[in-house]
């Protein structure tokens, strides 16, 4: 037994040494053929995987493999069910993911092979199949001419016909029921399924405002005239601040009020309440942002600890009053 262990421990060894003399003989060899292959361009080497073999994606240095776990790596989707609507919007959002996650592996033609071959059963696999017989053909076909195209042709297959017609009638006929916020976040959902642009989204945001904020919206472009080239996103935050200031001025009450309806006096005659006093909102705004009291126009206190009862406007400048402050806004812009 010993013997046998000996011979065999030759062999190993003399096979050993024969391949490290033919790795020395060739090193220069080795040499040239590596400084060959690095000029192969990015092409070339994607031809060289397997068409739809994904595992070796993505290519990239040591140090990034090593910065992301292997199990954080973005999968391939599951094939496309066939279910229209909401479902083939999410296959296709999916794919797009993948694709942006190896960027630099995916031209059109193979963004489009790897959605091809990701078609489920039935209705996909059939509308997929002779566009798979003209790409592999190399045919030429409007929907293979760019991943764009291919995509607007999958969504035009699959998506709910009826889904802008029912986001239209929802969107024109939505209203603020509650607070700005509530409206501007059930607007902006309805208006993903629409292709209007930004002055016809505005006008129907506006439109479903409450009248009040509606009217405080107006009022505001007397002193800001800039608001009329407001984005839409703008707008909705202008209402969102304007609605959140009108609430906490209604909020206001004098610190013993009366329940509403109709009283009585001493002599038995019925008086009504007095309304209840109303604040503008672009003093409120303009105060807020100043650190302010919004309610009296001084500092050192909020609102809700103000000792005014009641609205304090600001004072109306005279001629002289506004000629100082022409002259301290002219002094601090040379300072600036």
């Amino acid at each position: 037994m010993q013997d046998r262990m000996a011979v065999m421990e030759e062999r190993l060894l003399s096979t050993v040494l024969e391949v490290d003399n033919k790795v020395a003989a060739n090193e220069g060899q080795e040499h040239h053929l590596s400084r060959t292959s690095s000029r192969r361009t990015n092409n070339e080497e994607l031809e060289d995987e397997e068409d739809f073999g994904f595992s070796r994606l993505p290519h990239s240095s040591p140090a990034t493999r090593e910065d992301v776990p292997k199990g954080a790596k973005l999968k391939l989707p599951d094939p496309f069910n066939g279910k229209r609507g909401t479902e083939a919007e999410t296959f296709m959002m999916k794919m797009e993911m993948y694709y942006k996650e190896y960027s630099k592996h995916f031209t059109d033609e193979r963004k489009i092979r790897a959605a091809l071959v990701n078609m489920g059963e039935r209705e996909p696999t059939k509308w997929a199949n002779p566009l798979m017989q003209k790409h592999l053909k190399n045919t030429s076909h409007p929907y293979l001419t760019s991943w764009e195209a291919f995509k607007g042709t999958f969504l035009l297959k699959f998506s709910d016909p009826s889904k802008r017609d029912k986001a239209i009638r929802e969107i024109n006929s939505l209203r603020q029921t509650g607070s700005a916020q509530i409206y501007a976040s059930q607007f902006r959902i309805l208006k993903e399924d629409l292709d209007w642009d930004e002055t016809a989204l505005i006008d129907t945001f506006k439109k479903g405002l409450r009248y009040n904020l509606q009217r405080e919206l107006l009022h505001m472009r007397i002193s800001n005239p800039d608001i009329d080239n407001y984005s839409l996103e703008q707008v909705i935050e202008t209402a969102i601040r304007a609605d959140d200031i009108l609430q906490q001025a209604n909020a206001l009450r004098e610190p013993h009020s009366q329940p509403s309806g109709p009283k009585k006096d001493q002599s038995g005659e019925t008086r009504t309440r007095e309304k209840k006093e109303r604040y503008p909102v672009e003093p409120f705004l303009k105060r807020s942002q100043e650190g302010l009291c919004p309610k009296c126009g001084k500092k050192g206190h909020t609102m809700k600890k103000c000792p005014e009862k009641h609205y304090i406007p600001d004072p109306v400048l005279g001629k002289k009053g506004m000629a100082n402050e022409q002259k301290e806004g002219e002094f601090m812009g040379s300072k600036n």
